[in-house]
């Protein structure tokens, strides 16, 4: 396979394999330490990235996760953001950014590129 044949590969190795002979792709290990803590159905994940700081991710399974946040945090103790740990990463230490254009595009249409199931989750988010 060379850069101007149609792609066509097998298994993915076969593609990760054409990517690398061609440049496309380099190391991307993030290295980090997990601590995870559970009440109830939700869980609170905090991660100390290298080269980034402290990330703090929040799932609730039924309930709003501001309701948990609230209850232990005022407003101006963290921020709400859309952009997961990975992303932030590469952001930050591989320097890529154009995902950012899609995140801003949720504050004018929070419908945009979202699961019906989403839908209003998002919406309440971006008001």
């Amino acid at each position: 396979m060379g850069m101007n044949d149609d792609l066509v590969a097998n298994s993915g190795e076969e593609l990760t394999k054409f990517f690398v002979s061609n440049g496309y792709l380099d190391s991307q290990k993030m290295q980090k330490t997990r601590k995870v803590f559970s009440y109830h159905d939700s869980e609170l994940v905090i991660d100390d990235v290298d080269q980034v700081g402290l990330i703090i991710e929040l799932e609730c399974q039924s309930g709003e996760p501001m309701e948990l946040v609230r209850s232990f945090l005022t407003n101006d103790e963290w921020e709400r953001d859309l952009e997961g740990t990975s992303y932030i990463w590469l952001r930050k230490v591989k320097g890529l950014n154009r995902h950012l254009n899609h995140l801003k595009r949720f504050e004018t249409d929070p419908e945009w590129n979202v699961l019906v199931q989403e839908r209003e989750y998002y919406l309440g988010i971006s008001q």
